[in-house]
């Protein structure tokens, strides 16, 4: 029996929203995001992993290695995507959307909606995703467990200071890398990446007390600004343009055993 075409329009009005996961977007105000996370009774820990340039959420999603570690930690995988496929923070070319209150809402919905330890996020990016990890370490801080960024520091003006600094911070960067060298560069006539040590400085400004320096060991030189409860690294490899899921759940690891917040 065919149905009236009111009636088809009743059922489709009343079905149930397809859910969102690693093959469909979630969404929220400003934007969009795929998660894939372990079945538990429980509120899970979270990775939030920020895409490069021209990136795509699905692309994170579909990093079989990174989901295999998080799996084995328990950690959900969290993959937004950027508008115009990069971010907006302070400094960039990209002027999209307002980011810091997008990921107030993405957080939001984390906590709401999909059972999300909201005391054990982290947050991860690589490149211009780094970046924007920075920026995130230094306006909402406090809202992470811990900021692991890759390739990707302030750009250029730097803040001049942290009103919500974080105080687990653990940088990787390649020595060889020439997209987005250690010292920064210029992008055309109006866009500078920032020097990584002078954003370290800035962050390390933000702290309380005063930090002692010291060596580390974690990559070929590994150089730590730290006290009781703050822990900055700046960790250096000989390569080039590149992250690596295996250091990214490496650091987790040593993170993790201690209180994430």
């Amino acid at each position: 029996m065919r149905l009236p075409v009111i009636a088809i329009a009743a059922l489709l009005l009343h079905a149930p929203a397809l859910a969102c996961g690693s093959g469909t977007d979630c969404t929220v105000d400003g934007g969009t995001y795929r998660i894939v996370q372990p079945d538990s009774d429980t509120p899970t820990p979270a990775l939030i992993f920020l895409h490069g340039w021209k990136g795509t959420s699905q692309g994170v999603i579909g990093n079989k290695k990174l989901r295999k570690h998080l799996d084995d930690l328990g950690f959900a995988l969290v993959a937004p995507q950027g508008a115009g496929r990069t971010w907006s923070y302070p400094g960039s070319p990209g002027k999209h959307r307002d980011e810091f209150a997008f990921f107030d809402a993405l957080r939001t919905d984390l906590i709401d909606n999909h059972n999300i330890d909201p005391d054990k996020i982290t947050v991860s990016g690589f490149s211009m995703g780094g970046s924007m990890v920075w920026n995130l370490a230094c306006q909402r801080g406090s809202d992470y467990a811990a900021f692991l960024p890759f390739a990707g520091a302030f750009w250029n003006p730097l803040p001049q200071s942290c009103p919500d600094p974080t105080d687990i911070l653990l940088h990787t960067h390649g020595t060889s890398d020439t997209v987005v060298p250690i010292a920064g560069r210029a992008i055309g006539d109006s866009f500078r990446q920032g020097d990584a040590w002078k954003s370290f400085a800035v962050m390390r400004a933000a702290s309380p007390q005063p930090l002692s320096k010291t060596t580390c060991d974690a990559l070929t030189t590994c150089t730590r600004w730290s006290d009781a409860d703050t822990r900055f690294e700046f960790r250096e490899h000989p390569g080039g343009h590149r992250w690596s899921a295996d250091w990214l759940a490496g650091m987790l690891r040593e993170l993790t055993p201690r209180p994430l917040r």
